[in-house]
């Protein structure tokens, strides 16, 4: 769902909250676009408006930079609720680095590496384009937006070479 349907989503639920930038994530899948038994909600997040359903929400804000956040909102109908927290910055990776590349139909899906959000597809899509990570073995997960089961894999990490997903959804 865009910004902009979020917008118009809260302007018609009536049920809101609003946040600065980057990602968030609502454990409980509970947004008012949200049906019973839907997968948490994540989304990539602008300064804006987004619709939750009424009541207290687990709110989970990422950026691969600082440590995740997660924190409780309540929504009251009919009103915005803002949620300003500051987040805590992580010590810069230190070489070597291996590059991870995704190539994936939906460029805004969500990439996980060991459970951490790390961006979106796009952002690691190109031979210009990569993630920086150190030697390792990682589990890497990539949820498209238009939802389903999305992809999984364990990937080995090596420096200075380059690894590539491809997801063919």
């Amino acid at each position: 769902m865009s910004h902009e349907e979020h917008q118009r989503l809260a302007a018609s639920r009536g049920a809101c909250f609003s946040l600065p930038s980057g990602f968030f994530t609502v454990p409980d899948g509970r947004g008012s676009d949200a049906s019973p038994g839907d997968r948490p909600k994540s989304l990539h997040w602008e300064h804006g408006t987004y619709a939750l359903s009424a009541g207290e929400h687990e709110v989970r804000l990422s950026e691969p930079r600082y440590e995740d956040l997660v924190t409780k909102v309540t929504i009251q109908a009919g009103k915005t609720t803002k949620l300003s927290e500051s987040l805590k910055p992580l010590a810069p990776a230190k070489p070597p680095f291996g590059i991870l590349r995704t190539i994936c139909p939906e460029k805004y899906s969500a990439v996980y590496v060991s459970d951490k959000f790390m961006g979106h597809a796009g952002e690691f899509n190109n031979s210009t384009q990569g993630l920086k990570l150190n030697p390792g073995e990682y589990t890497v997960k990539i949820v498209p937006v238009s939802g389903g089961a999305g992809h999984e894999e364990k990937i080995r990490i090596e420096a200075d070479k380059t690894t590539v997903i491809r997801v063919t959804q």
